[in-house]
């Protein structure tokens, strides 16, 4: 859930530390933010994909970009398809879905 908090050297530095975690063929499965997320809107660019929006700082992410962060890993999967049952509520319905393998 705090993968999405932090800017892209620290962000780096957390799926580094994934990859060190894992154990061999281990899989990565994470939902984030997406760049389509409406609230992008209200916040100030600090770098790209990473915002400041009122007291808080969030990164939002893309197919793309989380691929970047996880450029070690064997990508199973990177969409922008993702949701949970309160997006589906508010019309947010484009998360982020990551399935990366650990490989040997």
């Amino acid at each position: 859930m705090a993968s999405h908090y932090f800017d892209v050297a620290t962000t780096q530095r957390l799926y580094d530390e994934y990859l060190r975690i894992l154990k061999s063929s281990g899989v990565l499965i994470l939902l984030t933010n997406s760049v389509y997320d409406p609230e992008i809107s209200q916040g100030r660019k600090l770098e790209e994909g990473f915002y400041r929006i009122g007291d808080m700082h969030k990164r939002f992410f893309s197919a793309d970009s989380i691929k970047q962060f996880a450029h070690k890993f064997q990508i199973v999967m990177a969409d922008e398809n993702g949701e949970t049952y309160k997006d589906r509520i508010t019309g947010n319905s484009k998360l982020v879905r990551l399935v990366a393998r650990k490989v040997s």
